[in-house]
């Protein structure tokens, strides 16, 4: 089973930060193909770029989560 963390939006694609319940395998970027189907991304250049606008993101929300 899997939980989606966040989905992000690059040059038009649409990817997933997915997470495998139950298991100790990190999270993984997938990008939505257009059958509909989910697969990893194997571009290391843009796994970085979404990998730090996912950790800005969720920086972002902690920050406000402290204000209240």
């Amino acid at each position: 089973m899997f939980e989606v963390l966040a989905e992000l939006e690059y040059e038009g694609r649409s990817f997933y930060v997915i997470y495998k319940v139950n298991t100790d395998e990190p999270a993984e970027i997938m990008e939505r193909t257009e059958n509909g189907s989910l697969q990893v991304i194997d571009d290391l250049n843009l796994y970085t770029v979404l990998s730090q606008d996912y950790k800005q993101a969720v920086g972002s929300q902690n920050e406000e989560e402290k204000r209240t």
